[in-house]
């Protein structure tokens, strides 16, 4: 049966409906907000990181959703984002983020969860962190996700196989290597984009192109696999 609180109607501030506030960080997680709608549902606020959480009524399964993050109450700080959000009993996978999440704060490092599918558009561009693993859940690596990470060195990938790889580490100007999965379904361009200190890369065994601009600016490029599936190469590919 639905409370009072759960009936009024709250303003929205965009399509999710989820209201407009400013709240300061808990080392705890904070009691949930009740949501209006199934599209819509209820937030929790886990040290400056909001999930929204999704409760399907068509059979889908429910999951939460990171939304919003508090820039001064994650800067300087490890971010570790939970498998699982609970509440009333209830646990919600963590597999979905916002476009831009965590773009431009000052988080010291994060580590992903088990449970995430897709790493979202410019979702840690331009922030500090010196290493990623991106876990065997995530299927979908959007485009501009670590842009200009200056201090990025370390990329793991733990899944061999993955559905989309989209140019995502441009402006990396320290990172040095990187081995992709096995298999990627689908990639695009600037993927290393002015890595100026790039010196190997181990391509995915099925790749069919060398993208625009893959490598344009690595001027110490030494050592790229490539795969014999490769039949094209783009446009300043290795400008």
């Amino acid at each position: 049966m639905l409370t009072e609180a759960m009936r009024t109607p709250t303003k929205p501030t965009g399509p999710s409906g989820i209201r407009s506030r400013t709240k300061k960080a808990s080392r705890h997680q904070r009691p949930a907000r009740p949501g209006k709608e199934v599209g819509a549902g209820a937030t929790v606020d886990i040290e400056g990181v909001l999930y929204v959480l999704h409760n399907s009524n068509n059979g889908g399964a429910s999951h939460a959703f990171i939304s919003e993050v508090a820039k001064t109450a994650v800067a300087g700080k490890n971010i570790v984002i939970p498998d699982y959000v609970t509440y009333n009993g209830k646990k919600y996978p963590v597999t979905e983020m916002r476009g831009n999440i965590f773009s431009g704060t000052a988080i010291k490092s994060v580590k992903l969860p088990s449970t995430l599918t897709e790493i979202s558009n410019s979702a840690f561009r331009e922030t500090p962190i010196t290493e990623i693993v991106i876990p065997a859940s995530v299927k979908i690596v959007q485009g501009s996700a670590f842009y200009g990470c200056k201090n990025l060195t370390k990329v793991v990938f733990e899944n061999d196989v993955m559905d989309e790889v989209h140019g995502c580490f441009q402006k990396c100007i320290n990172l040095k290597n990187v081995k992709f999965p096995r298999r990627v379904g689908l990639m695009s361009y600037d993927m290393f984009e002015g890595c100026v200190n790039l010196t190997e890369v181990m391509l995915p065994e099925n790749l069919s192109e060398i993208y625009s601009s893959m490598f344009s600016g690595c001027k110490n490029l030494k050592n790229v696999d490539i795969p014999a599936s490769v039949t094209k190469v783009g446009n300043s590919a290795f400008s």
